[in-house]
């Protein structure tokens, strides 16, 4: 077993020890990692089947391995183990599994069962892709945890728009959308957004974590640090609430966190001021990335058609039919939206601005093959020669959802992203960062 994980050690950037691993700070690593890549094959997605684990309740993985050489990969050849790290019990499912015989540009997927040995344990697995030569591409995958089952989703919807901040936690609402931030057991905000239907609220989205940044001062590896709430603040303007959350990605950055509702509005605008403590060299952010689905992450999901997703000229109109949308900002002049429909349910999100920064490059997250739900959300890479990043640098993102129920076309419920911006609201990020950023300049995103 200790040859095996001296192995991983030296094949995941991220493991820079065992004992750091083994920690809380396991969760560092990002959940919704970008496809590794080896000689003749991809690791496509790793993921749970659902956005995160409660209790000691069983944890389902699937690992979707696709061929991206010239040639017919013959069975039995390679295989995929999957490590448990950290947190997890082996229960079901062979743990060195060896792939079947791949045509150029097939894929196959393999599900494990595992099982927290507590209620609050860090969780972290991996798998490798093995053959002959050694291992050619791994992937880790930190899985969010709470202790508890989260909160009842009930009360009444008001007529106002309202914020509310305590603690650990917050949450915003109007008469139509409902968005609460919890924490998971490892201290990690997650977004839970909800959409009025008749008399209740019903989930349709989780946001856990809430933003990466993947970074390294000069010399170093980089390496994926995950968002951590210092402090909550509400503000409640004329038609209008904000949900503002101060924190942290590790010792490095800073950052604050808008959340936003107009009166009687389906649009939630998330917005993110982001600096450095240090000189750094910024790979890549992961900001609001939602796993999408309806209450239940699985009954209602399977009506998507996931097939139809397509590329939306700005001068075209829109499918109504088409339960799926996309429009990736590699093809479209525009922001990157995306919009997914199931049942009576709408929801989307515009992620804007970047495309004409020169420094950027964004990518659409990885799907998740097997999971009860969809991934939304982009990458934003800051391309190998731009500039390192110093404390008077301040990196603006947003993104923009809609929840729309009932919806009679996915058309008409896009059109909604288009809508007047919400109010500007001053959220400057805590005094101690301010003295150290006394000339702050805005950078591309």
């Amino acid at each position: 077993m200790w040859i095996m994980l001296r192995k991983l050690f030296y094949v995941i950037p991220t493991l820079l020890s065992m004992a750091s691993v083994m920690s809380a700070a396991a969760v560092e690593s990002s959940p919704l990692p970008a496809p590794a890549v080896g000689s003749d094959l991809q690791i496509l997605s790793f993921y749970t089947t659902r956005p995160f684990v409660v209790g000691t309740e069983p944890v389902y993985l699937v690992a979707t391995i696709r061929n991206v050489g010239k040639d017919i990969l013959p069975a039995g050849g390679r295989f995929v183990r999957i490590y448990n790290i950290t947190g997890l019990d082996y229960t079901e499912g062979d743990t060195r599994p060896a792939l079947p015989s791949l045509e150029p540009g097939a894929q196959t997927s393999f599900r494990w069962k595992l099982q927290p040995v507590s209620s609050q344990a860090a969780l972290v697995a991996a798998i490798a892709l093995e053959g002959r030569d050694g291992t050619s591409a791994t992937q880790l995958l930190a899985i969010q945890h709470f202790a508890d089952s989260l909160p009842s989703n009930s009360g009444a919807a008001p007529s106002l728009p309202v914020a509310y901040a305590g603690e650990s936690s917050g949450m915003i609402q109007n008469s139509r959308v409902r968005v609460r931030i919890m924490q998971s057991s490892s201290g990690v905000p997650g977004l839970f957004m909800s959409c009025r239907i008749g008399s209740g609220w019903r989930q349709i989205g989780i946001s856990l974590p809430l933003a990466e940044v993947n970074s390294a001062e000069s010399g170093q590896n980089p390496w994926w640090e995950l968002f951590r709430a210092d402090d909550f603040t509400a503000i409640k303007q004329k038609d209008a609430a904000f949900l503002i959350i101060h924190g942290v990605f590790g010792i490095r950055w800073r950052a604050t966190i808008t959340l936003s509702l107009k009166g009687n509005s389906a649009l939630l605008d998330a917005r993110m001021e982001l600096r450095p403590s240090r000189q750094m060299r910024l790979n890549a952010v992961k900001f609001c990335a939602l796993a999408c689905g309806d209450s239940s992450f699985g009954s209602a999901i399977e009506k998507l058609d996931t097939s139809s997703n397509t590329v939306i000229p700005s001068a075209l109109p829109i499918d109504d039919q088409r339960d799926t949308i996309t429009s990736p900002n590699s093809n479209h002049p525009g922001p990157s939206v995306t919009a997914n429909r199931w049942g009576n349910i709408t929801m989307g999100s515009l992620h804007e601005d970047t495309l004409l920064q020169p420094v950027w490059q964004i990518t659409p997250l990885a799907e998740a093959f097997g999971a009860d739900y969809i991934v939304m959300g982009n990458q934003w890479n800051r391309k190998p020669d731009a500039a390192e990043l110093d404390r008077r640098d301040s990196l603006h993102f947003k993104v923009r959802f809609f929840a729309v129920a009932p919806a009679a076309s996915i058309e008409k419920a896009i059109a909604l992203i288009y809508s007047a911006p919400l109010p500007a609201i001053k959220t400057p990020i805590k005094a101690a960062a301010r003295s150290a950023a006394k000339s702050p300049r805005l950078v591309h995103h």
